[in-house]
């Protein structure tokens, strides 16, 4: 028995699904059950994480708001992150070559095309 890959059912795997991973142009088989298959249809989102869905509350929250604001005493800036659900902001600073590699990948993944 296939068992479903969301991360954490027990459920048996009764449908197929093929998965491309954009960052590694690799594809993965996956099965999921019947249950997850409909939110999957239906248009929940997921993800992909190894061999594993992420589907629903394993999913990571969803943005709600950021900031950046340049560092004063260092090349590059504090970007702050608010997500849904969450009370506390997260901090991260970039430094130049980061911040171009995050523009990057964004803009090759939802720039235009």
């Amino acid at each position: 028995m296939t068992t479903c890959s969301a991360l954490l059912c027990t459920n048996p795997g009764t449908s197929f699904v093929m998965v491309m991973q954009t960052s590694t142009a690799d594809y993965h088989d996956v099965y999921v059950c019947d249950e997850h298959r409909v939110l999957m249809d239906a248009g929940c989102p997921w993800d992909m994480h190894g061999r594993h869905i992420l589907i629903g509350q394993d999913m990571a929250p969803p943005l709600k708001e950021w900031s950046a604001r340049p560092c004063g005493g260092a090349e590059g800036f504090t970007l702050t992150l608010r997500f849904a659900g969450e009370t506390e902001p997260v901090d991260a600073f970039l430094v130049p070559t980061e911040a171009r590699r995050l523009a990057a990948f964004i803009y090759s993944t939802y720039g235009e095309h």
